[in-house]
Formats: structure tokens, C-alpha cells, sequence
């Protein structure tokens, strides 16, 4: 693991991606190529079980709640990037997040929203496109409430 850790940070990021899992989670793709989309690790003494498939991460999901959790550091490391709420919480919490939210990703809501988040994305790049000069790095700070 140390290896994997040393191998990602000495490589210089060299182009805006928003492919982090490489930097982040830089094990994550030497084992899946090794040992398929579910295998297990340990997390010190804790076994974890990874699950990369997105049917099965679905049919989890929605049919074994209760019985897989995530994994503390999972959750703390998530709460960082994403703020607590579904991704973050477990069981009971998890239930009442999936049961306000369930209804607004509906697909002919979703369907009714496709231009407004084209026209959005849309105003984003032209605007970012004038700050960028080709030569040049742009650095985005993004700040959410």
C-alpha cells in the first residue's frame, strides 16, 4: 500500500481531470485489474468488501440495506468531499434521506430538467473558456454552502 501511495503522489497532475480516483483512491484500479469488481481488503482489522459493479452496487443498495455498511474511514473521507447526508449516513438515517429524495430522481422529472442543466453547464464553460488562455493553468475554486 505504501508503494501504491508513493507510485500516485511522485506523478505530477499534469492536466485538470476530473478522474480523481487514481490520486485519491490510488489502490483502487491495480486491484480491481487484479482482482475483479468485488473483492475484499482489509482496513487494518477490519475486512472490507469492495464492490465496483454497478448492478450489484444498485441491487445493494436496494435490497440488502442493513446488511453492508460502510466503512468509518469510507464515511469520514466521503464527508469531507460531499458534506454529510446519503452518501454518508447509515441505516435508519440512510432510509429517511432515500425517502425524501426518492421522488425527485423520478425519470420524467429528470427529463424536464435536461435543459435547464444543459443551458447551465453551457453559461459555466463560456465563462470559464474566457478566463482560460491555452498557455496558462486555471485553478476553480469551488465554494458550496
Amino acid at each position: 500500500m505504501v508503494k501504491l501511495v508513493k507510485a500516485a503522489q511522485s506523478v505530477p497532475m499534469t492536466t485538470i481531470s476530473h478522474d480523481t480516483v487514481p490520486r485519491i483512491m490510488h489502490f483502487w484500479g491495480p486491484w480491481c485489474a487484479s482482482y475483479g469488481t468485488m473483492y475484499v481488503f482489509w482496513q487494518g482489522t477490519t475486512p472490507t468488501l469492495s464492490v465496483v459493479d454497478p448492478e450489484m452496487i444498485k441491487d445493494i443498495m436496494s435490497t440488502k440495506l442493513g446488511c453492508f455498511h460502510r466503512g468509518a474511514l469510507v464515511a469520514k473521507t466521503l464527508e469531507e468531499f460531499v458534506g454529510r447526508g446519503f452518501l454518508t449516513v447509515e441505516d435508519n438515517e440512510w432510509m429517511y434521506h432515500r425517502r425524501i429524495i426518492n421522488s425527485t430522481f423520478h425519470i420524467e422529472k429528470l427529463k424536464g430538467l435536461v435543459g435547464t442543466m444543459v443551458a447551465s453547464t453551457n453559461k459555466l464553460m463560456k465563462r470559464w473558456k474566457t478566463l482560460y488562455q491555452e498557455d496558462t493553468w486555471l485553478e476553480v475554486d469551488v465554494v458550496t454552502p
